[in-house]
């Protein structure tokens, strides 16, 4: 599989990455500016360069890459049987307040 642009050698400084965030979270450019402190006019400039580091021109095209990019490595493997099992016998033993093994028989 392709590597996405978020993973390419032209990584995104802390401060584009923030800025990128909050514009794919849809907060505007002067909001953006306000929660860093800094210019709106250099939001935008870190926006410009969030798109063009990542070969998008827009928060839409932007948007796509990030859900690509989590479609080709998830954030969370899937579980595995093994992991599901484990899981709803730790559930049972939070709701019972018991920590036995869920198969064996209650006294």
């Amino acid at each position: 599989m392709a590597k996405s642009a978020f993973r390419s050698g032209d990584r995104l400084t802390p401060a584009e990455a923030d800025v990128a965030i909050f514009a794919l979270k849809g907060i505007e450019v002067a909001q953006i500016a306000r929660l860093r402190g800094s210019a709106a006019s250099t939001v935008r400039a870190q926006l410009a360069r969030v798109y063009e580091k990542s070969g998008v021109n827009s928060r839409a095209g932007l948007a796509c890459l990030f859900l690509e990019d989590l479609m080709i490595d998830p954030v969370v493997a899937p579980a595995t049987e093994q992991e599901v099992d484990q899981e709803a016998r730790d559930e049972a033993r939070r709701r019972t307040g018991r920590w036995r093994d869920v198969r064996e028989p209650m006294r």
